[in-house]
């Protein structure tokens, strides 16, 4: 191929190089221009459709996602909204017409908090007067369902469960309790069924009681993990004074009890206090004390627990939800309980991220530490250990929530619980696994 011939195909394969995005740009004005003819004539449908079918092409450019997210929030596709609203304000975070479609889309999905940033980020953009409309109907839409919502007197819910249970019985792997016999974790998958309902009484204007019950029956697979099988049941009385809509006191009372395969294994009831502040608009403050008596069927375990509780929950943005707790509790042993008393202090985190308007990722870290006041004598524990009895305990959650619609919620979760003590007799690890769905009214 002579030179001449090779410069102009090399020119030739240039000019269309050049050209192809061009193309591209033509073709997605035009794709935008029929978009938003079709609005105007009320065929938000259409619009939609036709934008939908070219995402896997346009999706992260924030024209394309804009009108995407624009029409897909009239023809009434919230959650497909808010992901292509999402991708737009990402790449141009002053685009305000995004924000203000966005907000429309978490409205519509029910996720209050995250409108409301979006409003707030709004208002720093100086929206003209014919968006400042719309700002303040969302925001008044925002106030209304915040206001059905504390007017609500009663809800509950429904739910299913299964999951894998690596030690059913959080025992000792491995540990020879006497000469030529060891005990192995009980590996087992259940099934577990759990519901719960609540009902409040308005007593006065600053003062409700709140009556709630829940209830959960687990079965374990494995024949020798029967002997864990779980009936629970539980009921709570709480009655709030609101000080002055920022402060709060509330009372309550609890009593619960737990079978193991059909048979009695404690009861436990108690009362506490909490004092409650709002300490700003994302930030809350509660410090508490609760004590509570716990029954055992063997008379042996029985023991008065107090608490002394600090927590402190935070929400920096509307993706954001964190929550801090501090805990010391003294159990007072009865009866003559192996270890005696004990002090326990538990310092634990949560935080949820909300990835998108339908799915949010949280994690949690516990720390805990166990200290026995009189030493284990020959015999109290499974095997010949004696001694002083210290605990360290350390417990690690991965959720996953999912809210295919306004009432249902699919978990998924992984727990990890991890116990190094003094005497080996209480030293495990546990790993739990498990998916579940709720239904809430």
């Amino acid at each position: 191929m002579s030179l001449i011939r090779l410069f102009r195909v090399s020119s030739l394969f240039g000019a269309l190089w050049l050209l192809s995005p061009l193309a591209q740009a033509d073709a997605l004005a035009d794709l935008i221009s029929q978009a938003q003819a079709d609005v105007q004539q009320g065929k938000a449908q259409q619009a939609y459709e036709s934008l939908a079918a070219e995402e896997p092409n346009y999706a992260g450019n924030a024209d394309y996602d804009y009108w995407f997210g624009l029409t897909a929030v009239r023809a009434g596709q919230p959650a497909r909204a808010s992901f292509a609203l999402e991708r737009a304000v990402l790449e141009k975070p002053n685009h305000a017409g995004a924000r203000l479609e966005l907000a429309t889309a978490y409205v519509q999905l029910g996720q209050r908090d995250a409108a409301a940033d979006e409003l707030e980020k709004l208002e720093t953009l100086n929206p003209p007067p014919e968006a400042q409309q719309r700002i303040d109907a969302i925001n008044k839409e925002l106030n209304r369902q915040a206001s059905n919502e504390r007017q609500r007197r009663n809800g509950g819910y429904v739910g299913a469960e299964v999951g894998n249970d690596d030690n059913v019985g959080t025992w000792p792997e491995g540990l020879e309790f006497f000469p030529g016999a060891t005990l192995s974790a009980v590996d087992s998958t259940f099934v577990s069924l759990k519901g719960g309902y609540w009902h409040r009484f308005d007593l006065a204007p600053d003062q409700k009681l709140t009556l709630s019950g829940n209830a959960m029956f687990r079965r374990n697979q494995e024949d020798e993990a029967e002997q864990f099988d779980q009936d629970y049941l539980g009921g709570r009385a709480e009655w709030v004074k609101d000080v002055d809509g920022r402060n709060e006191w509330a009372v309550s009372a609890d009593l619960s009890g737990l079978n193991l395969d059909g048979e009695s294994y404690y009861t436990m009831y108690g009362v506490g206090t909490e004092y409650r502040q709002q300490v700003s608009d994302s930030a809350k403050f509660i410090t508490g004390l609760q004590v509570r008596q716990v029954a055992f069927d063997l008379d042996v375990y029985d023991y008065m627990a107090t608490r002394l509780l600090g927590r402190i929950t935070n929400k920096p943005s509307a993706r954001w939800d964190l929550s801090f707790d501090f805990t010391v509790d003294y159990e007072a042993a009865d009866n003559g309980r192996a270890g005696g008393d004990s002090v326990i202090y538990g310092i634990s985190g949560l935080a949820w991220y909300q990835l998108a308007a339908k799915h949010r990722f949280g994690s949690s870290l516990g720390y805990s530490k166990v200290g026995y006041r009189s030493d284990y004598e020959v015999g109290q524990a499974i095997n010949g250990d004696s001694g002083s009895r210290d605990d360290d305990r350390v417990t690690v959650s991965l959720l996953y929530d999912w809210f295919p619609g306004q009432r249902w919620q699919v978990r998924g979760q992984a727990l990890y619980r991890d116990q190094q003590s003094s005497l080996d007799a209480f030293t495990y690890d546990q790993a739990v696994i498990s998916a579940g769905l709720n239904y809430y009214f």
